[in-house]
């Protein structure tokens, strides 16, 4: 840094540090809408996405049968859900891994609830005949 005879920083020195100081803010600051993630190109958070694609879409089990569903966001970025059954005494599903175990005769949905935005879900039919 360049200073004067006395000791003290040049003004061109001092416009520069200003300038490097502001540009560094400026990199660290982030503009978009709060709520939203910062991603890598190409991939998405499940805070910004409203697609989930299930598989499979539907199934038919047996009683005492199970199948493992897997649910991944509209995009290529990987997503944490959480699944739940709105008929357990038909079908039960491990809430961590997708794991669904036929019961009783009727039918169920499966549904995995995106676990950074509850209002991202996916659904899964099952019936047990």
């Amino acid at each position: 840094m360049r200073r004067t005879s006395q000791g003290r920083v040049t003004r061109a020195a001092a416009a520069g540090l200003l300038a490097i100081t502001l540009a560094g803010a400026a990199a660290a600051c982030d503009e978009r809408p709060s709520g939203l993630l910062a991603t890598a190109p190409g991939a998405c958070a499940d805070s910004t996405t409203t697609s989930v694609t299930m598989a499979p879409a539907t199934a038919t089990l047996a009683i005492g049968d199970s199948v493992r569903v897997n649910a991944s966001l509209g995009c290529t970025g990987p997503g944490t859900f959480r699944f739940s059954s709105t008929n357990p005494g038909v079908a039960t599903v491990n809430a961590s891994t997708g794991t669904v175990r036929a019961l009783a005769v009727g039918d169920a949905t499966i549904i995995a609830t995106s676990s950074v935005n509850p209002l991202v879900q996916g659904t899964t039919t099952i019936a047990v005949r």
